[in-house]
């Protein structure tokens, strides 16, 4: 799922940084119950939204590949 997340998003569009209150057990605050929060859209975007290129399917690998490449790595140890 991160891998997902982390390819279909452009962080100039989709990365917003804002302020506000947070957890009192948020330690990584620069103050007591005021801090920041990092939002990010990861979702497909739509023409109205500038996104004209087409979305690529996931890339499956061969039920083949898949079965030699699990056989390879056990008998590796890995």
């Amino acid at each position: 799922m991160t891998w997902k997340a982390l390819n279909n998003i452009d962080p100039e569009r989709d990365i917003q940084f804002v302020f506000g209150p947070i957890d009192s057990l948020d330690h990584s605050s620069r103050l007591l119950n005021y801090g920041s929060k990092m939002g990010l859209d990861a979702t497909r975007k739509w023409p109205q939204e500038g996104f004209s290129r087409p979305w690529p399917d996931v890339i499956r690998m061969d039920p083949e590949v898949k079965r030699r490449v699990d056989a390879l790595c056990q008998q590796l140890g890995l």
